[in-house]
């Protein structure tokens, strides 16, 4: 429970020394601003508040799936319960929880633009040093999905097509699960072949 006190600790000492570095007037600006300003569901906004906001509100983008009250707060709260879920579960593999814990950061913000992607790239050569080779093959070729993806959907009202231009937050959302999940340490394939079962058992030659 130790390091876990002490990484919301050191959190709350780098967030003191960007105010102070930044100064209170533009840091309760940008309070005001998050306080005051309306998401308007973009479908390049990939966190859970934007596609709360893009599926479960009305939008000029598509058309919501349901209307459902504080929708996009709820959205927030469960990017919130990720962090501390994640942050909690980095402890036990810090590699790969370093990684997880910045996707669940990018998710239960307000606003992370498609373009965010690249911070995670170096999560993805770790999966790819631990041999798992299928989930950073999938990252990958989520992340090379062009902009044009949206021009197939964007004036069609129908739910299928707003499903489809939340595309970026499915993305986003699959780089945490599989750094989150990554974190029980190397795969059986990363081991040595050689490696014995049963170490203490004797080879036993066949019968000639």
């Amino acid at each position: 429970m130790r390091p876990f006190v002490a990484a919301l600790a050191a959190g709350a000492l780098a967030t003191l020394a960007g105010v102070l570095a930044v100064g209170f007037g533009p840091t309760l600006d940008r309070l005001d601003t998050l306080r005051t300003k309306f998401l308007d569901g973009a479908w390049d906004n990939a966190s859970l508040p934007g596609a709360a906001a893009l599926m479960l509100r009305e939008n000029r983008f598509a058309e919501p799936l349901a209307t459902p009250p504080y929708a996009v707060a709820a959205a927030l709260i469960l990017g919130l319960g990720l962090v501390a879920a994640t942050a909690y579960r980095a402890r036990r593999d810090p590699e790969t929880g370093l990684w997880a814990l910045a996707a669940a950061a990018l998710l239960a913000s307000p606003v992370t633009w498609h373009n965010y992607l690249p911070v995670l790239a170096p999560g993805v050569l770790v999966l790819l040093a631990r041999r798992r080779t299928a989930a950073a093959s999938l990252l990958i070729a989520l992340a090379l999905v062009p902009q044009s993806w949206t021009a197939l959907w964007e004036g069609r009202d129908t739910a299928v097509a707003t499903l489809a231009l939340g595309l970026y937050s499915y993305v986003l959302l699959a780089h945490w699960l599989a750094f989150f999940c990554a974190g029980g340490g190397p795969t059986d394939e990363s081991r040595p072949a050689n490696k014995k079962k049963n170490p203490g058992a004797e080879e036993i030659d066949p019968p000639r």
